[in-house]
């Protein structure tokens, strides 16, 4: 082989052999698809408005949340005032939540790009984290919020009762739930009932 076409051939096999070691994911955000550091799950629970546990502390500490007092109305016996009420507190959030999910998953393509170009220096990495801590801190923000408002909106039994029935639904590995000033809680026969309307009975065919 003569000099020309052998160096021609290593640089075949090595272009070939770094591609292979980039692997999907790489290709994915050089096409502009994803973000290396972001995974997909989680940027898409970003855009779609979804908690992802930025409002656990209110979660688990009696504070409902809309989307499972709507998911509840009947076993807390909410009426028409709190279910539309409800419904607008939990149109109103993922409104909000969608928006700064919109532009936080940007802010991470930012990110992504800078050092994928080559480009990153400390102040332009720091302008852009500044961005993504504020951007996330409104976010969380938002959603505990609305627990805030939505705790509001229901009577002291009623947020005892979703206290319960949400505890059954985990399969009482939440203990930590309690409302505070509310009544004490058991987890009897009417929240073994609801779980299984909710997610079926373990025992049957899905």
């Amino acid at each position: 082989m003569k000099p020309t076409r052998f160096a021609s051939a290593l640089l075949t096999l090595a272009w070939a052999l770094s591609a292979t070691a980039a692997g999907p994911g790489c290709d994915r955000a050089m096409a502009g698809g994803g973000i290396q550091s972001l995974p997909a799950g989680q940027m898409q629970g970003l855009l779609d408005g979804h908690g992802m546990g930025m409002a656990k502390a209110a979660e688990l500490n009696g504070y409902p949340g809309p989307k499972h007092v709507l998911e509840l109305a009947d076993e807390l016996d909410l009426s028409d005032s709190q279910r539309e009420r409800s419904q607008a507190l939990f149109d109103a959030m993922q409104a909000d939540a969608r928006a700064l999910g919109a532009q936080l998953v940007d802010e991470e393509r930012r990110l992504d790009r800078l050092f994928a170009d080559g480009l990153a220096q400390p102040d332009s990495m720091r302008s852009i984290l500044d961005r993504i801590s504020s951007l996330q801190g409104s976010l969380r923000a938002r959603h505990l919020e609305t627990h805030i408002a939505q705790r509001e909106l229901l009577d002291r039994e009623q947020i005892a009762r979703y206290v319960e029935l949400r505890a059954a639904m985990r399969g009482g590995e939440d203990g930590s739930m309690h409302p505070h000033g509310g009544p004490g809680m058991h987890h009897g026969g009417d929240g073994e009932a609801m779980h299984r309307r909710h997610h079926g009975d373990p025992g049957s065919a899905r």
